[in-house]
């Protein structure tokens, strides 16, 4: 089964075996290295995407990135590493839904 779907609950046969670290031409990588089952559509669409951007673009039920690469979650954990070094604690969500 398809890695990629099996882990956004689709069950898809697999019909690529795809190296989990890009080998980059590397014989003992490209022999030796991980590999995940992937069908065609995710091994040409979402992880080709992924290795040219550096993050994928799944999103959870809310609409939010769910990988902690992507520039929106790196974007709040800048702000809460800020917040800490300067020891200023979130208050949490506000009356109106949006958080400190």
């Amino acid at each position: 089964m398809c890695a990629l779907c099996l882990a956004r609950g689709v069950p898809e046969p697999a019909t690529v075996a795809d190296h989990v670290e890009p080998h980059n031409g590397d014989v003992n990588k490209f022999f030796l290295g991980a590999l995940q089952s992937l069908c065609q559509p995710c091994h040409d669409r979402h992880k080709k995407r992924e290795e040219l951007w550096g993050y994928g673009c799944d999103v959870d039920a809310d609409g939010w990135p769910v990988d902690p690469r992507h520039p929106s979650n790196r974007l709040s954990q800048a702000k809460s590493s800020v917040m800490n070094e300067r020891g200023i604690r979130g208050q949490g969500p506000g009356p109106d839904g949006s958080s400190t």
